[in-house]
């Protein structure tokens, strides 16, 4: 068994820069107006962000089973309860998601769109918020997880209705479908991203990654932990997988 310890000092120092080190510029009618430091830990949908989350898993998984093999029935009883409340707070499943596992994206969408229902935003504004706001939070999850199409499509309609507004408790025209809308800028759409088939490629460069074993840590860590030297296509998932 791999002997368990603390992250090196060093390589805490590793990842404290990518998270310090990032800083964000500032752009008003196509011009740069500055930049500032990133401050509040990963940005949302920082690609970084899924990895830790593996990284420190598999180190709580490890932990576990050796607590499990050392410690006293008690001790397991208690380990057990912890793991039952945080598995209630922080839904995971080796399949697809089910619908209520993906309340809480809905949620916070419907949240987000009911604080900006008072304010007058333009038709530029709106497109703008839900380029980074409503569908960064989907491709945030995507980046993770295959998404339920009911899902994608609820997010879908909630952004729909925000772009084209509503009057009281009816919808205002469509003035293109959400097809046309998700098209690229230069072929007349405003370059939204279709969902079902954007979570299907954000997935893939993942899948890219460790088929060409790119020279990237967590690509390494994947090809000696779980393919230990077995091709990509040919590995066979384990239940006890991270």
């Amino acid at each position: 068994m791999v002997e368990l310890s603390l992250f090196s000092a060093k390589f805490v120092n590793w990842i404290m820069t990518c998270l310090k080190g990032t800083s964000y510029n500032l752009m008003m009618n196509g011009r740069l107006q500055g930049k500032f430091k990133g401050k509040k830990g990963l940005r949302q949908g920082d690609p970084i962000s899924p990895l830790l989350f593996v990284l420190v898993m598999e180190f709580l998984t490890r932990r576990l089973l050796q607590e499990s093999k050392e410690g006293t029935s008690q001790v397991v009883n208690h380990l057990k309860v912890a793991l039952n409340d945080f598995s209630k707070s922080v839904p995971m499943r080796p399949t697809k998601w089910r619908m209520e596992d993906c309340g809480a994206i809905v949620d916070k969408i419907k949240k987000r769109l009911h604080s900006w229902a008072t304010r007058h935003l333009s038709y530029a504004g709106r497109i703008q918020l839900i380029h980074t706001a409503l569908l960064g939070l989907r491709n945030y999850w995507m980046n993770i997880f295959v998404l339920r199409q009911s899902v994608i499509k609820e997010i879908d309609k909630h952004c729909r209705l925000f772009l084209w507004g509503q009057a009281g408790n009816r919808c205002k025209v469509h003035l293109g479908s959400w097809e046309e809308v998700c098209r690229p800028k230069q072929y007349g759409g405003l370059g939204f991203r279709e969902g079902a088939n954007w979570n299907k490629a954000i997935l893939a460069k993942f899948l890219w990654a460790i088929m060409k074993k790119h020279d990237v840590l967590w690509v390494k860590w994947v090809n000696v932990v779980y393919l230990k030297g077995v091709d990509i296509w040919n590995y066979k998932l384990s239940q006890y997988s991270s």
